[in-house]
């Protein structure tokens, strides 16, 4: 059976038009994503071609549909650094919050993580 190819939606049974809506879902999740940038352009690109057979009668016929996202942004965050009476340093992140100090939920903020290495020798 041969159909016309008269429209976007109904190429290759829809499947371009799935494709296209699931790539643009993908790029919609990523611009609310708090861990990407909200101002990096996102992309959907449909790449269509069309390569005729020598007789011209008929063409193989392909569609691809990438996108581009936002990549996540960098975490980062100050350390304070100790170096011990033993050689041993410590370090640990610097927090917005006072360990021990109660939050507007009642909740208790923890004491920062800290990690200490041992001396150089």
């Amino acid at each position: 059976m041969q159909r016309p190819i008269d429209s976007l939606d109904r190429l290759m049974d829809g499947g371009v038009r799935e494709r296209f809506n699931d790539a643009l879902r993908k790029v919609w999740a990523n611009v609310y994503d708090p861990n990407t940038s909200a101002t990096v352009a996102r992309e959907v690109v449909m790449k269509v071609k069309i390569k005729p057979s020598d007789s011209r009668d008929y063409a193989a016929f392909s569609v691809d549909i990438t996108h581009k996202l936002a990549p996540q942004a960098t975490l980062k965050q100050v350390v304070m650094l100790q170096v011990n009476g033993d050689g041993t340093i410590t370090a640990t992140e610097r927090t917005g919050q006072v360990p021990g100090q109660i939050d507007m939920d009642g909740g208790e903020s923890p004491l920062p993580k800290e990690v200490v290495f041992k001396a150089m020798e």
